[in-house]
């Protein structure tokens, strides 16, 4: 096997695992299991840390478990990461949650 092949494989099996993970988070959250999604989506955020929307995801489930100090610090970083792309309406959006 050359190593383009084994990098490949490497590609596939973590957007596998992404996937995977993903869905298992989102059926726990639907379930109300938060617990068990939060932690499927900090797995998700490990294998693509700018996944946006698994870090939203996380911050509702952080809310539901009463974890809001958790929850107030992934809103952050979620703002941050808006601010350093440019998307100032979206990181404002996100600071006016802040401070709710």
């Amino acid at each position: 096997m050359t190593g383009v092949d084994l990098r490949q494989l490497e590609y596939f099996a973590a957007v596998a695992r992404h996937r995977h993970f993903t869905r298992a988070a989102d059926h726990w959250l639907r379930e109300g299991a938060y617990g068990k999604a939060a932690a499927h989506y900090k797995k998700v955020l490990k294998l693509r840390p700018n996944d946006e929307t698994a870090l939203l995801q996380l911050v509702q489930a952080s809310i539901r478990q009463g974890s809001l100090v958790e929850a107030k610090g992934y809103l952050k970083i979620a703002r941050d990461a808006r601010e350093a792309r440019g998307d100032r309406p979206g990181a404002d959006q996100l600071t006016l949650q802040l401070a709710d």
